[in-house]
């Protein structure tokens, strides 16, 4: 195969996992010997955040998980506020991606949002750590 056709189907790949994103949980220690590693692929767009067309999913994780949440903007100008764990990204306009990352170290119901304008009415959702 050439050189530019492996660079095509790379990018075709990664272009796949940003667009059509699937959570993760992956089993380790990386953030002690009980915790996993949590990733949620979030896409934000018209109003709503959604992880596989589920509009404003409940995220659910076990304390000390290490958490990581992929913000993917497909349209608008949206940012990403968990309360609680002190976590924001910029406004993000079309097409721009950010990453949170933190452990989920104390246990509670938080919320989620984006309070760009007016937003946070339609964006938002719960975010719950088990423990």
């Amino acid at each position: 195969m050439k050189v530019s056709t492996l660079l095509l189907l790379l990018s075709l790949f990664l272009l796949v996992v940003f667009i059509n994103p699937i959570n993760q949980n992956i089993t380790g220690n990386a953030a002690g010997p009980q915790a996993n590693v949590k990733i949620f692929n979030i896409n934000s767009e018209d109003f709503r955040f959604t992880i596989n067309g589920l509009k404003n999913p409940e995220l659910t994780v076990n304390k000390n998980d290490k958490v990581t949440i992929n913000i993917y903007n497909k349209a608008g100008n949206h940012n990403f506020v968990l309360s609680g764990f002190n976590s924001e990204t910029k406004v993000l306009g079309p097409g721009e991606t950010s990453k949170i990352e933190f452990i989920a170290d104390k246990p509670g119901t938080y919320q989620y949002f984006s309070d760009y304008r007016n937003d946070k009415e339609k964006m938002n959702g719960l975010f719950i750590v088990k423990g």
